[in-house]
């Protein structure tokens, strides 16, 4: 999937660059280690170009969302001549620095690739004048068709969800005296409601891609590095040595089990691994945002937590600094606080909570 987007830094009213000659074509682009689906790419191509923006003298940046890598096409200018390799490191460095500082994209390479561009101008005061560079009909149009096509299947999502009230999905509530803004209120809470189905689907998709990953390593008796997994990668860290291919098996029961309440409405949860799921999700629900442009509500994760969650004491398994806490009768905690052993991640939090057949402590086929 391609989408253009135009960026402008010295453009007149109609649109067209002046007074510029384009020296370079830059391809820089994040390659996961494995094919992505559209919310991943997505969200990796919107982390590219909101770092290289900065690097921009000019103009014209085409968003680069594909299964296999993710960022941008630009024209560079101003470069010194023959600075191919200086001008691979302008935006190899903070790239690299992006993918280190980002969880989600532990695994992904960084690839630049620069072209120079004929250049026959020997002496600048002999320079013929640049013909401007039209932003075409065609582009734009297929930059709209997209944010369009993008819209009404957030829209055709939100009509699944039931896992809570719309009123509950915005911060400034559905029911305000202006009209104009109680519209612009529902309109922001169905488009996130169907970003949180989408995200739902996308975390699904990313853990099948997990499992078949596990499964592989474990026929070859290949080690696999859970920065490299798409959803495992993302539970706590201090249990990675843990996470297998019967772990991720059940952990997409859990989690497909938790989506039920998504389409049918929200009931408690039933074990510690959908509260993790649930946390899993609520990630991913930005990067559907984001590739939707939504711009998400300042404390919106906050307010839809506090309809979800009992409580988030699954949250102090992500806290180093008590690691081993779980193991450990005497550590201070909530009262009445569920264990959190990895052992017990399944095991239902009373008799009135259940979990389907696979997910529970059972033996399994291998």
């Amino acid at each position: 999937m391609w989408i253009t987007r135009g960026r402008l830094k010295a453009s007149d009213a109609g649109g067209k660059i002046a007074d510029v000659s384009y020296r370079w074509t830059v391809t820089a682009v994040l390659v996961p280690p494995a094919p992505v689906g559209v919310l991943a790419s997505q969200g990796a191509a919107t982390l590219v170009e909101d770092v290289v923006i900065d690097l921009l003298d000019g103009v014209w940046i085409r968003r680069i969302a594909e299964q296999d890598r993710s960022g941008v096409e630009v024209h560079d200018v101003g470069c010194a001549p023959d600075a191919t390799a200086a001008l691979r490191d302008r935006w190899t460095v903070p790239l690299r620095a992006l993918v280190a500082d980002t969880p989600e994209l532990q695994g992904w390479q960084v690839q630049v690739d620069v072209i120079e561009e004929a250049d026959d101008v020997d002496d600048e005061e002999d320079e013929a004048p640049v013909s401007p560079v039209e932003i075409t009909g065609d582009a734009i149009a297929d930059s709209l068709m997209a944010s369009i096509e993008y819209e009404q299947s957030l829209l055709s999502a939100a009509e699944l969800f039931r896992a809570l009230p719309l009123d509950c999905l915005s911060v400034d509530g559905l029911d305000q005296a202006d009209p104009d803004a109680r519209g612009e209120a529902l309109r922001y809470a169905t488009r996130l409601a169907g970003c949180m189905v989408v995200a739902a689907e996308h975390v699904t998709d990313g853990l099948f891609n997990d499992i078949t990953t596990l499964r592989a390593a474990r026929r070859t008796g290949e080690h696999v590095d859970v920065d490299h997994l798409e959803i495992i990668g993302l539970l706590p860290r201090r249990f990675a040595p843990r996470y297998d291919a019967l772990f991720a098996q059940k952990f997409l029961v859990a989690l497909t089990d938790m989506t039920t309440r998504i389409t049918s409405g929200w009931t408690e949860l039933a074990c510690v691994a959908q509260e993790l799921a649930v946390r899993v999700w609520l990630d991913h629900v930005e990067i559907a945002a984001d590739a939707g442009g939504v711009r998400l509500e300042e404390g919106w994760r906050g307010a839809v937590e506090d309809q979800l969650f009992e409580d988030v004491d699954h949250e102090l398994l992500y806290n180093y600094a008590l690691d081993g806490f779980e193991t450990d009768d005497d550590v201070i905690g909530p009262t009445g606080m569920t264990s959190m052993r990895f052992e017990d991640w399944f095991v239902p939090y009373n008799d009135a909570c259940t979990l389907p057949l696979y997910a529970l402590d059972r033996t399994h086929p291998q």
